[in-house]
């Protein structure tokens, strides 16, 4: 039987991506996965666009950008379609001015958000 090879582009291995290739959970299930580091977004679609990755792990705020807007840094639209939530490991924040304490102080404010 002959594996099924997946190329994932992502900054950084994850600890669940760390166990299943330890654990063998990978080659239990017939899949060869080869990670490709990635700089930046815009290096992530522009190999995802281009077909040198198959999947790649990014911020759902990523994938809304480069399939709906079509001024992107890449130019186009790129069919992505997000489909799994993976994990914390980014340890993505919320980071406020220092008189906003808490969510609640938030009510009623507009914001601007960021990945």
């Amino acid at each position: 039987m002959s594996s099924r090879q997946i190329r994932l582009g992502a900054f950084y291995r994850s600890l669940p991506m760390l166990a299943a290739d330890q654990h063998g959970f990978y080659e239990k299930h017939d899949v060869e996965v080869e990670f490709g580091q990635v700089r930046s977004s815009t290096q992530q679609f522009q190999y995802l666009s281009d077909g040198e990755y198959d999947v790649v792990q990014t911020s759902p705020d990523n994938t809304a950008n480069y399939r709906l807007n079509a001024h992107n840094p890449i130019g186009r639209l790129v069919e992505a379609k997000g489909f799994m939530g993976m994990d914390y490991g980014m340890l993505l924040i919320v980071v406020a001015r220092p008189e906003i304490g808490t969510v609640a102080d938030l009510a009623g404010k507009t914001a601007s958000v960021d990945a």
